[in-house]
């Protein structure tokens, strides 16, 4: 093999080792002029299979991870001499062998901290190593720590073969994959409890108690190591219990010291005099320590703060990085630092987008796109550089769409997609490439929905949705293309039901919510996944009780419920699942008899109130606002007066201080005309019932392109007394599949 020349591109330079697979080389990728790690199927090991199936499997399972502690997998070649996978090559040595050569025990428990990192990212993919052991782990000079070997991982979704094997190193396996039994998440948790143990005693782990230890990390290790796999903790779990035990105000000290070597850098850079080759060289290298201390601030020590709940840590870096990147001169950098700095700024963009700092992440994020345009231009420009400009195009229209900047949002989407369309048409056969494609019609379809172009929007959409089932053609079990074709349909129902085609927004909800359905009961535990059906139950709750099917539409919202009621008893202290357990009640509560649906919402609005006061961003107050109504119209349907006054009087007071913050909002013009109909019910004055019911009907008028505003209208002339008006909107809305009693009545002759 040596001096072989595979892919066009890829030329294997000497041998590495023996892999769990195949042959592993090095080798060197001329296109783009670096060294790579070959991991080779040999041709004549291709008849039975198994090899070239265990080194897919590999393939599909790490380009599914992008993460600074796994192993990264470059491309995959099927080439007549055999199937290779070109991975990055690490440099340094095995984790058995650096423990042998000694390290501190803060090291240790800080490396095990990283391959906490590499499981989390893996297992919110659904992906199991299943052969986690020291000799996996490889420390790189820098002090990086690479988890490999992903050789023997499967996507836990998929099928069991019809015969059993074992997979792994005996000395690390879980007592249920030694026995044949299911592998899942919690089996690469025991075996980390098996590394973890090792580090800490460093010699071999034995079937016996750790001991000598502190109090919370026996505990820890032992809670790891538990036989039944439901009593082991998640890698997230664990991730917190180990950060802990490091001791957070000695991290927080670290810091504060990181941030002060930030300012004396970027300090000493600023004054440095070009013509001076010395203060030049040493500029430099000032320059290089500021990059390399912004890289770890938004890189591992973001991930380990976003872990913990922290990144309130990182206030004050953007701002001084943004200033110091700001001062540096393109044309003076290598088209490798442009990209790395670029990366970096995004990232810091992505702390401040994630605090709700607009603002300063638009300004990371300009600032990412005018160091990638300088790296992309530039003529040894790498294709990966034009991903991280496409990325920053992305971060930078998202980020507009947020602040509702229309005109930004389009153009920046557009450049992200005139890159994916290019690199699309550049590697046609790249599953990988014409996903990005999809992602750029999807975003454009969000940009015209945005500005009101419904047509161009569903254009957009369709054609994400084509892609995405093309895509499933040529790889029909990949679930991270079905997951892309249920995002495509659910955001086509949506433009749909926006555009009265009730008909065609439930084929496509009831479509997304099949796809859920099947991804959620493939991964039980995949919290993701189950949050995800819980949306889907909703969407397709909705359009069901448009549609008049009222009891369809109960089940739905009792299942989204249920599950929203899971994810927030699991983590107490998460606002978001506390609100999104508060609107599936109230959905639910609004098609229960009074009686039973008043006890859920008001438990309801109490959940919201508490969220809006930790957390008070513009949609949770607007969810608080329509729960308020509801609880209103609950109350009035109870027949209890007093009661239904004062909630309609609260419900009136922030409905109106919603609609002139949100006047565009459909939901807010919807529930500041649901509040004055209820208003003008509860009035004992026929004029006054009547200029609220007549403020009703106009405001609707503002938003009848919305189906639930337009029924809004439809009942307040009804209330009018103004059927003749009223009677076009009816037979639009019935035509459409909007299904009311009272419609279908007032339209019958």
């Amino acid at each position: 093999m040596l001096g072989t020349l595979i892919g066009g591109h890829i030329r294997i330079l000497d041998a590495l080792g023996q892999g769990g697979m195949g042959e592993v080389y090095v080798g060197r990728d001329e296109r783009l002029d670096r060294r790579v790690a070959v991991k080779a199927v040999r041709a004549d090991r291709e008849r039975s299979g198994r090899s070239r199936e265990r080194v897919l499997r590999e393939a599909r399972a790490l380009s599914a991870l992008d993460h600074p502690n796994i192993c990264r997998l470059y491309e995959y070649i099927e080439a007549p001499e055999g199937d290779f996978l070109i991975l990055e090559l690490i440099e340094g040595v095995t984790l058995t062998r650096a423990v042998e050569r000694g390290m501190s025990r803060t090291r240790k428990l800080r490396i095990a901290a990283d391959v906490l990192a590499a499981l989390i990212a893996a297992h919110r993919k659904g992906i199991v190593h299943r052969d986690l052991k020291p000799d996996n782990v490889m420390i790189t000079p820098d002090g990086g720590v690479k988890v490999l070997d992903f050789g023997i991982a499967r996507l836990e979704e998929e099928e069991e073969e019809e015969q059993p094997h074992f997979a792994g190193t005996p000395r690390y396996m879980s007592p249920e994959q030694a026995a044949g039994g299911d592998v899942t998440t919690a089996s690469d948790l025991y075996s980390f409890g098996l590394l973890l143990q090792m580090l800490l005693t460093e010699s071999a782990p034995e079937n016996v108690p750790l001991t000598g230890e502190r109090r919370d990390m026996t505990a820890l290790v032992n809670r790891l190591r538990a036989p039944v796999p439901v009593d082991r903790p998640s890698a997230a779990e664990a991730l917190t219990a180990l950060h802990r035990i490091l001791d957070a105000p000695k991290r927080r000290l670290r810091f504060a010291a990181a941030a002060l070597a930030l300012l004396l850098v970027v300090a000493a850079a600023v004054r440095y005099t070009l013509d001076v080759t010395a203060a030049r060289d040493e500029a430099r290298h000032q320059r290089r320590q500021a990059e390399e201390l912004v890289a770890f601030m938004v890189g591992d020590l973001r991930q380990k703060l976003e872990g913990v709940g922290r990144l309130d840590v990182l206030d004050g870096v953007a701002s001084r990085a943004l200033a110091y990147f700001a001062s540096l001169r393109p044309e003076e950098l290598t088209g490798a630092d442009l990209d790395h700095n670029a990366r970096a700024l995004a990232q810091l963009g992505d702390v401040r987008e994630h605090e709700g700092k607009l603002p300063e992440a638009i300004a990371l994020f300009r600032q990412s796109a005018r160091f990638a345009s300088a790296a992309v231009a530039r003529k040894d420009a790498r294709e990966e550089w034009e991903l991280t400009l496409s990325n920053a195009y992305f971060e930078l229209g998202d980020a507009y769409r947020r602040q509702g900047n229309v005109r930004e949002t389009l153009r920046n989407f557009q450049a992200y997609f005139d890159i994916a369309q290019r690199l699309a048409q550049r590697h046609p056969a790249d599953l990988r490439y014409q996903a990005e494609l999809s992602y750029g019609h999807g975003n454009l379809g969000a940009a015209h929905e945005a500005a009101g172009d419904v047509t161009r929007a569903l254009r957009e959409y369709r054609r994400a949705c084509e892609l995405d089932r093309e895509r499933l053609r040529r790889a029909p079990h990949d679930e991270q293309w079905q997951g892309d074709l249920a995002n495509s349909v659910n955001r086509l129902g949506v433009v749909l039901k926006k555009r009265g085609d009730l008909a065609g927004a439930r084929r496509a909800f009831d479509e997304d919510l099949q796809i859920r359905r099947r991804l959620a009961a493939a991964s039980p535990r995949d919290v993701r996944r189950q949050e995800r059906l819980a949306t889907s139950l909703a969407w397709a709750g909705t359009l069901q009780q448009a549609m008049g099917d009222d009891a369809r539409a109960r089940a739905s919202y009792r299942e989204e419920a249920a599950l929203t009621a899971k994810a927030a008893q699991r983590d107490p202290d998460d606002a978001r699942a506390k609100r999104n357990h508060a609107v599936a009640q109230m959905r639910l509560a609004t098609l229960l008899p009074p009686g039973e649906g008043l006890p859920l919402i008001t438990e309801a609005v109490d959940d919201l109130r508490a969220v809006v006061r930790t957390d008070a961003r513009a949609v949770w107050r607007r969810d608080l606002t329509v729960a308020l109504v509801r609880v209103a119209q609950i109350r009035s349907r109870l027949q209890d007066a007093g009661a239904a006054r004062r909630a309609s009087a609260e419900a009136l007071a922030a409905s109106e201080a919603l609609a002139a913050e949100r006047p565009e909002d459909p939901v807010a013009v919807r529930s500041l005309c649901e509040s004055l109909l209820l208003a003008a019910s509860l009035d004992e004055d026929a004029a006054a019932a009547a200029r609220q019911r007549t403020r009703a009907a106009e405001l609707a008028a503002s938003a009848i392109d919305d189906p639930d505003v337009a029924a809004t209208r439809v009942r307040a002339l009804i209330a009018l007394d103004r059927r003749s008006a009223a009677l076009p909107l009816i037979r639009a809305l019935l035509d459409a599949g909007y299904r009311e009693t009272s419609f279908v009545q007032a339209a019958s002759p």
